[in-house]
């Protein structure tokens, strides 16, 4: 079982349609589920995704891997907008502890870092390429309860600083085109 957690349902939408997932009753998060895939909307923010991944990795058997996949800004035009990557740092802008993230043995999107903020940023000044507010809390999370080479970010490109959340239609079409590229991430070990 691989399991994939977002903030948003713009960001499920499409992995929720290509793989045809179900959604499951009475849950504390919104859970989607195949025989082989379970998707988990955390809601926005470090404190959401921490939660809901603690909710499921004591809820339901440990998944062989565990992926969180969403949208970030990007403070470098270099990195435009619709492009994916593989996280391999992460900042907590707020306590500021850094995790460096092993390797993916079959990575196949450029690795980068990322800072997490608790609101969207419209100026972004930081030690890493890329800014979101999920994923301190969910690597959190997930390190408790898994090797750390079973867990992996996939961040998509949606601006390059705004204090407005994307768009949902917006949203759903980057994770959409994207969706080549992390169904070779879902498939990889």
């Amino acid at each position: 079982m691989k399991t994939i957690v977002t903030a948003l349902y713009a960001e499920a939408a499409p992995i929720i349609e290509k793989y045809r997932l179900q959604k499951a009753p009475d849950t504390p998060f919104t859970h989607y589920h195949s025989d082989s895939l379970d998707l988990i909307i955390s809601g926005r923010g470090a404190l959401n995704s921490a939660v809901a991944v603690t909710w499921y990795l004591c809820a339901k058997p440990l998944p062989e891997k565990l992926i969180n996949i969403g949208i970030c800004a990007s403070g470098k035009k270099a990195h435009k907008i619709g492009n994916c990557y593989d996280i391999d740092k992460i900042i907590d802008a707020h306590s500021n502890k850094v995790w460096h993230l092993p390797p993916q043995s079959t990575s196949l999107l450029p690795r980068v870092g990322i800072t997490t903020y608790a609101a969207p940023q419209k100026k972004i000044s930081c030690k890493t390429e890329l800014i979101d507010m999920e994923s301190s809390g969910f690597y959190t999370a997930a390190a408790k309860f898994l090797q750390k080479e079973k867990i992996t970010l996939c961040k998509i490109v949606s601006d390059h600083g705004t204090e407005q959340i994307p768009d949902p239609v917006f949203v759903h079409d980057l994770i959409h085109r994207n969706l080549p590229l992390l169904e070779k991430v879902l498939a990889s070990d």
